[in-house]
């Protein structure tokens, strides 16, 4: 019979031979794609990650210069009670990482004053160098300069990051006083805070104090929406420029007052961030980015801490004079 013949028997053992080989083949393409599958899988879980995120999104540092008092105030405002209002903001908006940039010959004269930077370090916002007196270091020789970085260390916590801005952001024309300057703050371990986007609060400050006593409603709405419309112009921008020089994002460094007019809209200025992708991150990563290393560290070639300056890129514009607004009489 057929089943019996050698013929019959080397075709089977030829056919099992084959389904053994198509068996081993199919398990080891079914590993192969189970393995794959799982890689796909562990990448997409990493891709949306709520961290890697956050890491896509811009980020943005936020400071406020002249504490613990930037004038004017309009009538029953203090800085006491503007510093409260500042804070408040920050704890409803969930900013972990703000910095306070203080002068400290105020808090030197006012208990009152030395308590608001209390204030801000038990709320767990930090302190750093502007400055004694607020002084231009075109009015300064070196000497002064030292004693009004020095000075001003009393009133921040010891220990803290050693960071300092320029008061007026003026770095001197006479390169000879800069150099002594950065000299001078590389020698006490100091970097320099960077600036790279913000609308002039402290211009809009002095209108808004002046429409405020003359009880003048529309000017006080039309400052309100111009500066929210410049700081969104200032973000897009300094986005725009980061993105054609380094080609990427950086942590963005906004610079603010601590002003009344500050303390009223920085709920809305958050928001208006939020809503722009931003999230908060702490001034040590924007100082450790390596865009801001020849400007943030003295020892090196002077560059510009304003990233305006340093790319040749424009800031927004207030879009009518500020000055027009309620003129003093």
């Amino acid at each position: 019979m057929l089943h019996s013949s050698p013929e019959y028997a080397m075709f089977r053992m030829l056919a099992l031979s084959c389904s053994d080989d198509q068996r081993r083949a199919t398990a080891f393409w079914g590993e192969w794609m189970r393995r794959i599958a799982l890689c796909m899988a562990l990448l997409l879980s990493f891709l949306c990650s709520p961290s890697l995120a956050a890491k896509s999104q811009p980020q943005f540092v936020l400071t406020f210069d002249d504490l613990p008092s930037h004038g004017p105030w309009p009538v029953g405002e203090t800085p006491e009670t503007v510093s409260n209002r500042l804070l408040a903001a920050l704890k409803a908006a969930h900013i972990r990482h703000a910095y306070g940039f203080i002068n400290g010959a105020s808090a030197a004269r006012d208990p009152a004053l030395a308590q608001i930077l209390k204030d801000w370090t038990a709320a767990g916002y930090e302190l750093r160098n502007h400055g004694w007196s607020h002084q231009a270091l075109d009015t300064l020789d070196a000497a002064r300069f030292r004693d009004e970085l020095l000075r001003n260390e009393a009133f921040i916590p010891a220990g803290a990051p050693k960071v300092f801005r320029f008061p007026y952001l003026d770095t001197a024309r006479d390169t000879a006083l800069r150099d002594a300057a950065r000299t001078i703050l590389a020698e006490q371990g100091y970097a320099v805070a960077p600036d790279d986007f913000g609308a002039p609060d402290w211009a809009y400050n002095q209108a808004w104090v002046r429409c405020r006593a003359a009880g003048d409603t529309p000017a006080l709405a039309r400052l309100e929406a111009a500066f929210l419309a410049q700081l969104k112009d200032s973000a897009a921008r300094a986005r725009a420029a980061a993105k054609t020089h380094y080609g990427r994002d950086i942590p963005y460094v906004l610079l603010l007052h601590s002003s009344a007019f500050t303390a009223h809209m920085l709920p809305q200025a958050l928001e208006m961030l939020r809503a722009e992708g931003f999230t908060n991150t702490s001034l040590s990563e924007a100082l450790a980015d390596p865009a801001n290393a020849a400007s943030a560290d003295p020892r090196l070639p002077f560059a510009s801490a304003s990233l305006f300056t340093r790319t040749g890129e424009r800031d927004a514009e207030p879009p009518f004079a500020l000055d027009n607004n309620c003129p003093a009489r």
